[in-house]
């Protein structure tokens, strides 16, 4: 990273979340709406599941305060992806990371004004509520799915701007929602050139990017109803009417995609088909794409990544990746965290200084070390556990309140009842059971069998064995 590049420029096989490249998940403007915060977008496919046709929504709400997000915020959306994999592979919804970090992989540059957006776009994002009716693909099932939240459940700010560049020793931190970490998890996924995606000079073209890159998995060629495509999957304002507007709008983002060899270059008369007042938009993938980048250095940005978190200055972490083996460094962060989440007294003084010494003199790992995968895995079993204690208290609650329910209402019902209609019943419930029964009530405990058994006869006249069944 000599030079001051930023590590976009390091990051070519990025990561993109496949329901979020579907439909918008942002507005086209520079600016959050505030006048009006919602958006909708709509499609009718085919369901094989169903064998019918449904309706796919995204509802977008964004808060009084912050507005809808913006074409800005798409980009940091995509950067949070980028940096979930680079700091936990997936595994987590917690993602740990400096402002600086998101800045530097959105290119943007070192000064007050970008961490300043980056907190407004946070804020924004924290504050937005997602419908999904018929539009989150759940893919362990395999079934389109109805899903309602927001996509960052918690969002904690701590870092500042400093003269070298990183944060403080407490870093800033998002949590996902679980169901994006889901869908994470069960591999709704798609390689996508991020570098590329930092570098486009228009959002349409990145919605465009992002959208086509996820259909070209299928096919490489496709067709598109013109407005259908423009409104409800780029986002463009329902105010461009007429097809030739919508052209007009679309070029620019069409040309630079050309140009990068995402798409293939077409005549005007081969990409925008009209029939009638109809209009269609024909794309193709380029044969060979020649998308910016050479060899990513993923491996080693990792790396960087996660000791500039933990304190380490920029010229010591990219120092050190070029001495030792990634995954030496690996275990004496993992080694470093371990140590942290004990409060241990060998890193309280200086944290960061401790973790570059523990690297340069090897030292060996301490007794008791529990690895993180290990950690993650008992503190998920504990988890689990406790999901289970509590799922089992509340299961009893509820057995309990419906059992003094059903009595309450049993012994309602007896005393609602006159003399003679007791008599009715008991003689009801006593030929019910019959004379063997009868006679093997006997002594002290028989008073007690007799109203167990008128009981249980009000409950079958009152309906709660059928409730029960």
């Amino acid at each position: 990273m000599e030079g001051g590049e930023p590590l976009s420029a390091f990051l070519h096989v990025g990561k993109d979340e496949m329901n979020l490249a579907e439909f918008p998940m942002t507005s086209l403007s520079d600016r959050p709406i505030t006048s009006g915060t919602r958006l909708k977008f709509e499609d009718r496919i085919y369901d094989d599941q169903r064998k019918r046709q449904i309706t796919r929504k995204r509802i977008i709400e964004g808060s009084q305060e912050y507005g809808l997000p913006t074409a800005t915020d798409d980009t940091v959306i995509l950067a949070l992806i980028q940096l979930t994999k680079l700091k936990n592979g997936f595994t987590a919804r917690e993602v740990p990371f400096t402002r600086y970090e998101l800045i530097s992989l959105l290119s943007w540059p070192n000064k007050g004004q970008s961490y300043e957006r980056i907190a407004q776009s946070l804020h924004r994002l924290a504050g937005v509520t997602y419908h999904f009716e018929n539009s989150w693909w759940d893919n362990r099932r395999k079934t389109w799915t109805t899903k309602i939240f927001g996509i960052i459940d918690t969002v904690e700010l701590n870092d500042s701007r400093e003269t070298d560049g990183q944060g403080g020793l407490f870093p800033s931190r998002i949590l996902w929602n679980q169901i994006i970490l889901d869908s994470f998890q069960a591999g709704y996924l798609r390689s996508l050139d991020f570098q590329l995606c930092m570098n486009l000079k228009h959002a349409i073209s990145l919605r465009i990017y992002r959208f086509l890159g996820k259909r070209f998995h299928l096919r490489p060629e496709w067709s598109f109803d013109l407005k259908a495509l423009a409104y409800e999957h780029i986002g463009l304002s329902r105010s461009y009417e007429g097809g030739r507007q919508i052209v007009r709008k679309l070029q620019p983002a069409i040309k630079e995609l050309e140009s990068l060899g995402f798409l293939e270059p077409l005549a005007d008369d081969e990409r925008f088909l009209k029939q009638g007042r109809a209009w269609s938009i024909r794309f193709v993938k380029k044969t060979k794409a020649t998308l910016l980048g050479k060899a990513t250095k993923l491996p080693a940005l990792a790396v960087v990544t996660e000791l500039t978190g933990r304190g380490v200055t920029k010229t010591t972490a990219e120092a050190l990746i070029h001495k030792y083996p990634a995954e030496f460094l690996r275990l004496k962060i993992d080694v470093f965290d371990w140590l942290v989440e004990a409060q241990d007294k060998r890193v309280a003084k200086s944290p960061s200084g401790y973790l570059v010494q523990s690297i340069h003199a090897d030292y060996a790992t301490p007794t008791g070390f529990l690895s993180q995968a290990e950690r993650g895995r008992r503190q998920e079993a504990r988890q689990a556990k406790e999901r289970q204690v509590a799922e089992d208290r509340r299961r009893q609650q509820e057995e309990e309140d419906h059992a003094k329910t059903e009595r309450l209402a049993v012994d309602a019902h007896w005393k609602s009842l006159t003399p003679d209609q007791q008599a009715e019943l008991d003689a009801a419930w006593t030929a019910q059971a019959g004379p063997t029964s009868l006679a093997t009530a006997t002594g002290p405990l028989k008073r007690i069998w007799q109203k167990s058994q008128r009981d249980q006869h009000i409950r079958q006249l009152l309906g709660f064995d059928a409730i029960l069944e």
